[in-house]
């Protein structure tokens, strides 16, 4: 099932789980060239301004602008979840707000692949804040982000968490705001089997403890990445990894 350019979506919305501006959920469907300027606020979980979950399929140069928030977990600029399939091309001035955790500037959590995606919004959450996904599972490559991230705990301009999966050629110059575990690129690359390869920070990361230009901390694998921001912290304070190891 595809849905193709022109599709649109504006005003306000207020719902209960699965929200999205052009769908709620998309299951191995196609959603290309839409655009949403909204506001509106989820009561429960997932909530993306083009489609709430992806279960499959793709979703490829869509925009959405104005304010989405939501009072459960996973809220994205374009996706609040994917569970499978490709996001390209996408890009995102909303502001996204997550009560519990799970903010990401194009998607809430990433179990698909983000490509070529750009997010210029501000993103906030208590837990798990990404410029471009709060949780990645999966694969986000030659993405962009230059809003600001705020967070408790995993913060990173590119992503709060990276849960085994990988990041590639990614560039952030969004500020990171946080307390623990914020990084220029991953708050916590927190599992062995985490990539993160070819990446640039040039933004400031502040936090309390772990806090570093690249990451956090991390257990996983760094190469081949860059960092010139600054780096404000109390204890665990590194130039690339706050903290590296257990």
């Amino acid at each position: 099932e595809t849905c193709d350019s022109g599709c649109s979506g504006g005003g306000s919305f207020y719902a209960g789980a699965y929200n999205g501006g052009i769908a709620g959920r998309a299951e191995n469907s196609s959603l290309t060239g839409c655009s949403v300027n909204a506001i509106f606020h989820g009561r429960n979980d997932v909530a993306g301004g083009i489609c709430g979950s992806l279960g499959g399929g793709s979703v490829t140069r869509c925009t959405s602008a104005g304010e989405i928030s939501g009072a459960g977990f996973y809220v994205g600029g374009i996706c609040g979840e994917i569970k499978a399939g490709s996001v390209t091309g996408c890009d995102n001035a909303a502001r996204v707000f997550c009560s519990k955790s799970g903010a990401g500037g194009i998607c809430g959590r990433n179990a698909g692949r983000i490509t070529r995606c750009g997010n210029t919004g501000d993103v906030r959450s208590a837990a798990s804040s990404g410029g471009i996904s709060s949780v990645n599972e999966g694969s986000i490559a030659e993405c962009e982000n230059s809003g600001i991230v705020y967070g408790e705990i995993n913060v990173g301009g590119i992503s709060g968490g990276n849960h085994k999966g990988e990041i590639t050629e990614c560039r952030n110059i969004g500020m990171t705001i946080g307390a623990y575990n914020v990084g220029g690129i991953a708050g916590d690359n927190n599992q062995s089997g985490g990539q993160i390869t070819n990446c640039c920070n040039t933004a400031r990361v502040c936090g309390i403890s772990g806090c570093g230009g690249i990451c956090g901390s991390s257990l996983g694998e760094i190469s081949c990445c860059f960092s010139s921001g600054q780096v404000f912290g109390e204890s665990s304070v590194g130039g690339g990894c706050g903290v590296i190891g257990r």
